[in-house]
């Protein structure tokens, strides 16, 4: 619950533990959340709340890293709301929640580098692979063997289906 005229927020005591902190160790000011913001994710944070106090967006969204008691980083979801403005327009109490992404935001990373060591494989297998609807027959992805094998490029092969590459004795399996 932030005032973004005085500065002054109210910080839960969740999240101060949710980074290592017992209630009395962190203080009033939006300082207190912006300088445990990572240096690197602290501008996108600044633009996206501009974004929002114009009435550009309608609420505020950003994930970014803050780092902990401890000195590790933590990746929050960071949703807000103005919810009061004064009499001019500007904004004057933003509510929002901060969430613990850090699972959510590893898991992606280990399915990242899972899907890049699959790629890794699939493209560079000698034999020829290919992976097809199984409704369709439609190719959705073909290795760099299979396009030397039949001679298409790969958005040639992309068009074909499996009847089209194998020979008619196969296609009562198929």
């Amino acid at each position: 619950d932030w005032n973004p005229q005085t500065e002054k927020v109210f910080f839960s005591k969740r999240w101060k533990s949710m980074i290592g902190f017992e209630d009395h160790e962190i203080g009033t000011s939006r300082d207190e959340w912006s300088n445990r913001v990572h240096p690197d994710d602290l501008p996108r944070c600044f633009t996206d709340l501009e974004e929002h106090f114009s009435g550009r967006v309608p609420f505020y969204h950003n994930e970014h890293r803050v780092r902990c008691k401890d000195g590790s980083y933590k990746w929050i979801e960071d949703f807000g709301i103005v919810v009061s403005r004064d009499a001019r327009g500007r904004s004057e109490r933003l509510v929002g929640t901060h969430t613990d992404a850090t699972r959510s935001r590893q898991a992606e990373e280990s399915l990242r580098q899972s899907e890049a060591l699959y790629r890794a494989i699939f493209d560079s297998n000698p034999e020829a692979l290919w992976v097809y609807d199984l409704e369709t027959l439609k190719f959705l992805a073909v290795n760099q063997a299979a396009l030397d094998r039949y001679g298409y490029t790969r958005s040639e092969f992309l068009q074909l289906t499996m009847l089209d590459v194998r020979p008619p004795e196969e296609w009562p399996r198929i």
